[in-house]
């Protein structure tokens, strides 16, 4: 889940004995942007009664509350809020506040703004790249995002013709919504335009003839939680040089043993999207143990615990690399605020570095440069860390993509 999981490894780590169970954490308000919904989680002291609201301007509009409860001990408890909000097309960049009521009387508040994905590709348009003259033309539309609940006019042009519009609906959860119209029997190309919002989705048809089809590269955007946001944030200023395809697994690590392992999950990609070009930034949640092929069990963050990290990209890198038919783009982790997911994170960018150096199709993104040396809170002035020290503002996020967009375009040193 997008960024809850750091939530629950503060929990974690505040459930330790001695000195550091016995401090209060600061308020957390984290933010799952998922599945065409924003989850909502707070870090509070334990029992405080938390209310979530959404900010906009200076208006705040409650969405729901919940009680901090404990899962690890300690003073620190978690109070969760699932579907708060669903994504907008009008909105994507959203400002939320967790408001903790403590028993004893303290007001407490954390905030938290992430980016959503835009409506560009929300909407696909489903049709025959060729149908006969005089034929029914059927279109079906379909919303990837799965909410319904949107009006849209559906335009067919043939090329030297007026063109004919049609306002239809999506009903609130619907997915697909379909139309269809009777074709002449004189040759050509019908354009089909999808238009919402603002924006302009087209599919051309042949009628009796080849439509062209334009067939960009594939560019597969993938990790786990720290690459949401970034992710869309590239298919919208790539949309001209690449299909962007996004897949992100959040809560999931090459060491952590949740899911189906990402070698796995990276010959499955191949398989099916045969990326020119991946970009992977992964590895916030590797600190668990591991066990090498010959059985031996190697604990976080030692030499050999390194080599196992790497021998498990490395097989990534070379299914992404295609036989040098595909270029990797592998994000450097940002320093993290906590120091004691300091080590971790130094071993798993120790194996990233290694594995640039021996692999030509892997270039890094320094990410690590750009946050870093040191953690770093803001940069000319702006925040570019998320509250929980881990995951990047919506900010940061955007210098991220800028940097992945250079060493895209070949424009900073990929060592």
């Amino acid at each position: 889940m997008r960024r809850l999981f750091a939530t629950v490894c503060l929990l974690a780590l505040l459930a330790v004995p001695a000195a550091a169970s016995a401090q209060e954490p600061r308020p957390l308000l984290g933010a799952n942007v998922d599945k065409s919904v924003v989850d909502l989680s707070m870090l509070a002291p334990l029992g405080s009664r938390v209310v979530f609201s959404e900010v906009v301007g200076d208006v705040r509009t409650p969405l729901g509350e919940d009680v901090a409860k404990s899962s690890a001990g300690g003073p620190a408890g978690a109070a969760a809020l699932a579907r708060a909000v669903t994504w907008r097309c009008d909105r994507v960049e959203r400002t939320f506040v967790g408001t903790a009521f403590v028993p004893d009387g303290r007001v407490l508040e954390a905030f938290n703004t992430v980016r959503t994905p835009g409506c560009r590709d929300r909407l696909a348009i489903i049709a025959p790249s060729r149908l006969k003259p005089g034929r029914t033309l059927k279109v079906t539309l379909q919303d990837r995002w799965a909410l319904g609940d949107l009006p849209v006019e559906v335009c067919v042009t043939r090329r030297g013709d007026r063109t004919r519009c049609r306002s239809l609906a999506f009903a609130p959860g619907q997915r697909k919504l379909s139309t269809s119209r009777r074709v002449s029997r004189k040759k050509g190309i019908l354009t089909i335009e999808l238009r919402i919002a603002g924006l302009r989705v087209r599919r051309d048809v042949g009628v009796g003839v080849k439509a062209p089809r334009k067939r960009l590269p594939k560019m597969l955007v993938t990790g786990d939680s720290m690459i949401q946001g970034i992710d869309s944030i590239l298919a919208e200023r790539l949309r001209n040089r690449y299909a962007v395809v996004r897949e992100t697994r959040p809560g999931t690590g090459v060491s952590k043993p949740l899911g189906t392992p990402w070698p796995t999950v990276a010959r499955r990609q191949v398989k099916t999207h045969a990326p020119a070009v991946t970009v992977v930034f992964l590895g916030a949640n590797d600190s668990f143990d591991m066990r090498t092929p010959a059985r031996r069990e190697v604990r976080c963050c030692g030499e050999a615990w390194t080599t196992e990290y790497l021998r498990r990209i490395t097989s990534m890198a070379r299914t992404y690399g295609r036989k040098g038919r595909g270029r990797v783009l592998w994000a450097v982790l940002p320093p993290p605020r906590d120091e004691r997911l300091v080590d971790a994170a130094n071993a798993v960018n120790i194996a990233i570095a290694r594995l640039a150096a021996k692999e030509p199709d892997v270039e890094l993104v320094r990410l690590d440069r750009l946050f870093g040396p040191s953690y770093r809170e803001k940069i000319d002035g702006k925040t570019v860390r998320d509250p929980d020290g881990i995951h990047l503002s919506v900010e940061g996020e955007k210098r991220a993509a800028q940097e992945i967009i250079a060493a895209d375009r070949g424009e900073r040193a990929p060592r």
